[in-house]
């Protein structure tokens, strides 16, 4: 599978809540381990000189990773238009034209600032959102025609600090039925886990010593179920105005090509 993930053990969880009471809510109880393998390469992988508890991953709420995927999907499924995705189809050299054009951003005035990252507005809508971890991989995700390409970087090693993951860097692509079909199949069994989970604690009757609202566990497992489609719904609705991305790419790109 393209999305990984493994649940922490129920009784393992440590509760939210302050300590005379302790509390669970269905996002706390997805507590585990999340990875992204793209093509034979793992990214969120522990480095192997950093400490990791139980498995060499993201340790975390997996829905945070659920989530954001559902975020991402309606824009990374509309297509970027040809004259654009030309200049995406080899990575390096448009990574490192943007790189080139943002170190000196910061001379620019205030509009014109602006006007660059208007333009440049369409590849960040494009990224993974990892705000919840330190220094993490990047990975945008775009469509180029009937095509999804994921563009995948670790970021600059600081020298201040050991490295935190595993260096990934690398392309690939696959049919957008194929994606579609990766982010149905991590929904199916991210929901089917959730879901036995939520099942086992009503009928024993929740956690000693833990207050979880075993009502609302299956009201919002009920729910969630609904949001991959609403989000795929959403994604026949995106339609972008592409006039910022040509002018930042002729203005400011075009003259700083590797």
């Amino acid at each position: 599978m393209l999305f990984n993930f493994h649940l922490r053990e129920t009784d393992a969880i440590v509760p939210w809540g302050s300590p005379d009471r302790p509390t669970l809510s269905w996002f706390g109880l997805s507590d585990g381990w999340y990875w992204i393998d793209v093509d034979g390469h793992e990214l969120f992988r522990v480095h192997a000189g950093s400490p990791f508890e139980g498995r060499p991953y993201v340790d975390y709420q997996v829905v945070r990773l659920w989530e954001d995927v559902l975020d991402l999907v309606p824009t990374a499924l509309e297509p970027v238009p040809a004259d654009i995705a030309a200049w995406l189809r080899d990575p390096e050299r448009f990574l490192a034209a943007v790189a080139n054009a943002q170190d000196e951003a910061q001379e620019y005035d205030d509009e014109t600032y602006e006007a660059f990252c208007a333009g440049l507005s369409f590849w960040h809508a494009r990224r993974l959102d990892t705000g919840h971890l330190v220094d993490a991989p990047r990975l945008w995700l775009w469509r180029d025609s009937d095509v999804m390409n994921l563009v995948f970087r670790s970021r600059p090693q600081r020298c201040d600090a050991p490295p935190l993951w595993h260096n990934v860097s690398g392309e690939w692509s696959l049919p957008v039925d194929a994606f579609i079909a990766e982010v149905r199949a991590f929904d199916r069994a991210f929901l089917s886990a959730m879901g036995q989970r939520v099942d086992d604690l009503r009928r024993s009757g929740g956690r000693s010593g833990v207050d979880i609202d075993l009502d609302h566990l299956l009201d919002e497992q009920t729910d969630r179920a609904t949001w991959l489609d609403q989000a795929l719904a959403r994604s026949r609705d995106v339609v972008s105005d592409w006039s910022a991305t040509r002018r930042m790419i002729s203005r400011w790109l075009a003259a700083r090509l590797p």
